[in-house]
């Protein structure tokens, strides 16, 4: 694997190494996406472009990229809701449990599966564009941009206006501007059917705890905007996810706790509320208002939270009506 910052004494050897892996990228075959002439090191893509990110700088792309390599999970729900799925060189393996391709293997499941973001592996694929995250892990990405392939940063999902920037510049950089404005304009008639509902405002509060001590999330997470768009209260008012003690809880009281499922679609969060004996008495335990869903939702970091604020609001119809 490829270190993020080499060092100035290995950069002659490290520039040899990234050439032959180039070399030995061009002889391998990938599935997905149509063929394309990859870019040798040092050279810019041919008929490029130039597209604006969200910090104001410039991003060359290919007038239109054949051999898209989505490196998150975010990446394959917007592709897949783009109804990009042919030009699509390879999906992460991580893919097929936390994006809609759980759900919907079907459309992905002839693709090329990589099982991890590491620079040869990425090289082999031969990408002309590859979709990535401001948090996702550089040394890969460093690889690629190092022989010119193009890594487009999608903007964080904390907030709707973050998820709109994402889906418009995602449409500009694959030049699909008018499938995106369709797909905006889908979700936003979507948001104004959960904002019109009329539903009470429930206080909740997400848990999970995989057996090393429980968490939840807070202000400026995926799910607390998932709560916000159910017309839901997160009663963690402390910002981003952080540890959750058992007295942190009883002090909480939620009226509903949001979990997730997992390994064999059992809730582990769910289990431990319901079976803690200093949690029984809460009413939220007590009378079994405890929504599980499933983890691709539950972890959502794209436009796909919309479909987790719609399972929220539909669990909470049925645990109060």
């Amino acid at each position: 694997m490829f270190p993020f910052r080499p060092s100035a004494t290995g950069c002659g050897a490290r520039k040899l190494t990234l050439l032959l892996v180039w070399m030995l990228g061009i002889c391998a075959s990938g599935c997905g996406g149509e063929e394309a002439t990859p870019t040798a090191p040092g050279d810019e893509p041919t008929n490029a472009r130039s597209v604006k990110l969200e910090d104001g700088s410039t991003l060359r792309v290919p007038d239109q990229a054949q051999r898209i390599l989505p490196a998150t999970s975010a990446a394959v729900d917007l592709l897949t809701d783009l109804e990009l799925h042919d030009r699509v060189v390879a999906v992460p393996l991580a893919a097929f449990s936390w994006s809609v391709a759980a759900r919907e293997p079907e459309g992905w499941s002839e693709h090329t599966v990589l099982n991890a973001l590491e620079g040869e592996a990425i090289l082999a694929l031969k990408p002309d564009l590859i979709i990535a995250a401001p948090w996702s892990y550089q040394g890969p990405l460093w690889v690629a941009r190092s022989v010119n392939i193009p890594v487009l940063p999608l903007p964080d999902a904390k907030s709707w206006v973050e998820i709109e920037a994402g889906i418009a510049l995602a449409g500009e950089a694959l030049g699909v501007q008018e499938r995106a404005q369709a797909l905006m304009e889908k979700l936003t008639a979507r948001r104004s059917v959960l904002e019109g509902a009329g539903r009470s405002s429930r206080r909740m509060a997400t848990y999970s705890n995989f057996g090393a001590g429980g968490h939840t999330s807070g202000t400026g997470t995926t799910l607390d905007l998932a709560i916000a768009l159910a017309g839901m209260e997160n009663a963690v008012s402390r910002k981003g996810h952080c540890e959750l003690s058992l007295e942190e809880i009883l002090t909480l009281n939620p009226e509903v706790f949001v979990t997730s499922t997992g390994r064999d679609m059992v809730s582990p969060g769910a289990e431990f509320l319901r079976n803690e004996p200093a949690l029984s008495h809460l009413e939220a335990v007590e009378k079994g208002r405890i929504i599980v869903l499933p983890a691709e939702l539950f972890s959502a970091s794209s436009h796909r939270i919309l479909d987790a604020a719609e399972e929220v609001a539909r669990q909470v119809d049925l645990l109060f009506n």
